[in-house]
């Protein structure tokens, strides 16, 4: 893994570029090269998908996002950022990508597209996508840049511009899904992504995308219900009424194509033995989850999981370098996910590649159902929160089964698990744990959105917090709550950054220990292991 300087934003070497490459722009330029108009928009936008997914998972989720989230616990000592320590070559891959590719190839989606007719599903669909990726950015770093002065989205560029605020940034990208939504028609003129459709499949279910469209809507507006309750409930209602997904069905994800390199579960857990199942997730898949114990298997277990020689058990998350427990570390010894059974969640076969089941996840109908659960709690909808949290289970388990190839799951045995769990009795906010814990459970391994679900509810909130060493951007006893900015933003635009994560104040150097806006912590503040959840109700 080695380190990548980031070339982004900068106003020093970009700007030396620019004026060494004046006047040989000419010179340069060859009669047979593309112009932008010629370039295809649906290769574009099929690069955008898979590449938002796909691109340096391990740098970029894995090493991250996937241990926040406590799905996932890394098995190699030499890696630091299980522990909370910063490794800039990784974190600032996602950055980077983004700004300079995925963002890029929005803008000149727009740009080639935007005055013809036939291409108005293919620039919602664009719309739809970039904010699924912006929201994956902002969620990570907090504010961010977004827009110039002039209403321009950002992108790679010579001249720094300032940073959004994360409410602005939400705000703002609600109104874009609604309108992107809005926009959708099943005229039979419209342009026919077909196959290159990574998530859906083309014309044929494009309803599919609206759907997409206000069910990330109903994430955002829930995700918001602590800071900013007014839109929330605004957003909340405008979404569920707009349509949301309605079934399995409308599952979004993009199937992995084992074929090729890349390096996603089947690499990073088959190959490379570099990531293994967190002792605590699998606690809860069990039953036995000290504070949450129902005495339950939970159904999905087999299907996610296969088991190791001590069982279906884990390894512990956060654990530092030094720790006894990497002497003699067998990876064999713990559950893996279950990826070389034809039943399993995870499965792959490189040389049966389209019975292979691996996938990136997007959004699953199972988590619009405790997204409707909380709402109704918190009377944003109608409706009854027990009920929409029972269907979010109920969704999640035969969503498994449907991606897994399991065709003999019976409904008795999820009604027995659904019974086996805590009842649905107590407060607003006994309640909301109950919903939250079942959200992060079904969210698995959508890491983005469980770490986000952590940081913003508090729960589940028994889990252990990893032992932050002493070179970590955290201090020990707190839980991680954001990504430090790259360095190549510290040296090149420390004077747009948030002005308390600037170089010079006192947070930067624990400067990933302060939540971002919506955290249940609270802006720039720090959550302790410990602390008891307060939602606002």
């Amino acid at each position: 893994m080695k380190k990548i300087i980031l070339p982004i934003l900068l106003s020093g070497c970009l700007a030396f570029m620019s004026g060494c490459t004046n006047g040989f722009d000419e010179m340069n330029r060859t009669s047979t090269a593309l112009t932008k108009s010629q370039v295809l928009p649906n290769s574009l936008l099929v690069r955008s998908m898979w590449k938002g997914v796909s691109a340096d998972y391990q740098r970029n989720y894995n090493l991250y996002d996937d241990q926040y989230a406590h799905y996932f616990s890394n098995c190699v000592a030499s890696f630091p950022t299980g522990y909370y320590e910063y490794n800039d070559g990784w974190a600032q891959c996602g950055w980077q990508a983004f700004y300079t590719e995925r963002q890029k190839e929005y803008l000149d989606i727009k740009d080639i597209c935007s005055t013809t007719e036939m291409y108005t599903n293919l620039l919602a669909i664009n719309d739809i996508w970039n904010i699924i990726l912006w929201l994956r950015v902002t969620d990570r770093w907090g504010d961010v840049p977004y827009k110039d002065a002039n209403g321009h989205y950002a992108t790679a560029t010579a001249s720094p511009i300032a940073y959004n605020s994360q409410k602005d940034i939400y705000i703002d990208m609600m109104s874009r899904l609604d309108k992107a939504a809005s926009s959708i028609t099943t005229a039979s003129s419209q342009f026919d992504l077909g196959t290159e459709d990574l998530v859906y499949g083309g014309n044929s279910n494009i309803d599919k995308w609206k759907k997409l469209a206000y069910s990330v809507m109903l994430r955002m507006a829930i995700r918001i219900a602590n800071v900013d309750p007014v839109d929330a409930k605004n957003y909340a209602a405008k979404a569920v009424s707009g349509g949301v997904m309605a079934s399995i069905d409308d599952d979004a994800r993009i199937k992995c194509d084992v074929s090729r390199w890349e390096d996603y579960y089947d690499r990073l857990s088959g190959d490379w033995a570099n990531t293994t199942t967190d002792k605590e997730f699998m606690e809860f898949m069990a039953g036995t989850k000290t504070g949450y114990v129902t005495n339950a298997v939970d159904p999905r277990r087999s299907m996610w999981f296969s088991s190791g020689t001590k069982g279906y058990v884990g390894f512990p998350n956060g654990i530092t370098a030094s720790s006894p427990s990497y002497t003699g570390f067998l990876w064999s010894d713990y559950a893996e996910i279950n990826e070389h059974n034809t039943k399993g969640f995870f499965y792959y076969n490189r040389d049966d590649i389209s019975n292979s089941h691996l996938s990136y996840p997007i959004m699953d109908y199972s988590e619009v159902c405790f997204l409707k659960a909380e709402a109704a709690l918190r009377g944003y909808i109608g409706g009854n929160a027990e009920d929409y949290y029972k269907n979010g289970i109920t969704a999640s388990v035969n969503s498994v089964a449907k991606v897994s190839g399991v065709s003999d799951l019976q409904d008795a045995d999820i009604t027995n698990y659904i019974n086996s769990l805590p009842p649905f009795t107590g407060n607003n906010e006994a309640k909301l744990r109950l919903i939250c814990i079942q959200e992060w459970i079904a969210l698995y391994p959508n890491a983005q959105e469980g770490w986000s679900l952590l940081r913003r509810s508090g729960y589940p909130e028994n889990l252990t917090c990893p032992t932050a060493s002493s070179s970590a951007l955290v201090n020990d006893g707190n839980w991680i709550q954001r990504i430090a900015y790259p360095n190549n933003e510290y040296e090149n635009n420390n004077k747009n950054i948030p002005s308390n994560f600037q170089s010079s104040s006192s947070n930067y150097a624990k400067r990933e220990q302060y939540g971002v806006w919506w955290s249940l912590a609270g802006d720039g503040k720090t959550y302790a292991k410990g602390t008891t959840p307060a939602n606002n109700f």
